[in-house]
């Protein structure tokens, strides 16, 4: 009823515009027959509109797929990026005599990184467009990968980020194992499709992001989402 509504008055301004607009037009001739009229509307651009509606953008994937890479040449182009959440604990963590690391306590560090992660996502939504590392549904991918139960509060906190999600997959000629990715090329694959599982449950559109240099992957992303092109 209140669409229906809304419809009707929507015509009903529509024709009066529509009668208005005409009068103006046949009164303007009578003035002067010869001239040319020009009507010049302002427009909305697919940024501008997306500027009121974008939610913060996630950009994700398994671990050495350059995403981290990606994310630092968005940055450079203007746009507001927010750095690996869990990479940084990791490092932090691991600087400490008890620190909970995931390959120790990964229930313990995907407590940690919920409470960082929800902060990161609030400060992302102040900005009409912002990008960011990894999100709170890559928790539940983690644990979901170690065959450990997703505890409700990660799946009501992966809600509020842009329905695009952008996957970069991992790539074996950039692969490095380090402190912070340990594992071998083939379980960062099995991160990646655990993933890929998890946001399409949690009813997230999975893009991939092509391989290839960081200009081109930066115009895919803006041109997936109607961003401008620099």
């Amino acid at each position: 009823m209140a669409w229906g509504f809304v419809y009707k008055r929507q015509g009903l301004w529509s024709s009066f515009f529509h009668f208005v607009l005409t009068y103006e037009l046949a009164y303007l001739r009578t003035i002067n027959p010869h001239a040319t009229i020009s009507l010049n509307f302002p427009r909305t651009t697919p940024f501008k509109l997306a500027e009121k509606q974008m939610l913060p953008i996630i950009i994700t994937g398994g671990p050495g797929a350059g995403k981290t890479s990606l994310i630092n040449q968005l940055a450079q182009q203007g746009y507001q990026t927010f750095a690996e959440v869990s990479r940084d604990l990791i490092e932090q963590q691991a600087q400490l005599e008890n620190g909970i690391l995931p390959w120790h306590d990964l229930p313990g560090f995907a407590d940690l990184c919920l409470t960082h992660m929800g902060e990161q996502k609030q400060q992302a939504a102040q900005h009409s467009v912002a990008f960011l590392d990894r999100a709170i549904p890559d928790i539940c991918g983690y644990l979901a990968e170690a065959k450990l139960d997703i505890d409700a509060r990660y799946i009501e906190a992966s809600a509020g980020y842009n329905p695009q999600v952008f996957f970069c997959r991992p790539h074996q000629a950039i692969y490095v194992q380090d402190e912070v990715r340990p594992y071998p090329f083939a379980g960062a694959l099995a991160i990646h499709n655990a993933l890929v599982a998890i946001y399409q449950q949690l009813g997230y559109q999975v893009v991939e992001v092509p391989w290839g240099s960081l200009d081109e992957r930066v115009a895919f992303i803006e041109s997936a989402i109607a961003l401008p092109i620099e």
